[in-house]
């Protein structure tokens, strides 16, 4: 039987449909509903993340391009080619990813920004 303390705080960490089997607790993350990418500085739609599936805490999802995307592309792909350089230059990778956090924000399908 599952621990109910344990469905609690996964309901109130992540207030999605939870079910509980046995031991497992599984947490439902939108699928089929899209997060959204925009510009920080104007708030533009950049891409439409349709939710595919997932493996709890990660989600995958279907990247339907807006107009824009193409100007914060490359900021994904250096941030990138820094993680799978091999040998983690810590300091780079901190500022590729910065510089996507002052480009881009992440919005869940409930409006509340990452």
């Amino acid at each position: 039987m599952s621990d109910p303390k344990i469905r609690t705080e996964a309901a109130r960490a992540y207030p999605r449909k939870v079910v509980a089997l046995t031991n497992v607790v599984i947490v439902s993350d939108h699928h089929g509903s899209a997060w959204t990418l925009h510009r920080r500085d104007d708030g533009r739609v950049l891409a439409d993340l349709v939710v595919t599936g997932g493996d709890f805490p990660w989600l995958n999802a279907r990247v339907d391009q807006r107009e824009g995307l193409a100007e914060v592309r490359p900021l994904f792909a250096e941030e990138l080619r820094l993680l799978d350089a091999g040998d983690l230059d810590v300091e780079s990778w901190e500022r590729a990813y910065e510089a996507i956090r002052i480009a881009v924000t992440l919005r869940s399908p409930e409006g509340h920004d990452s």
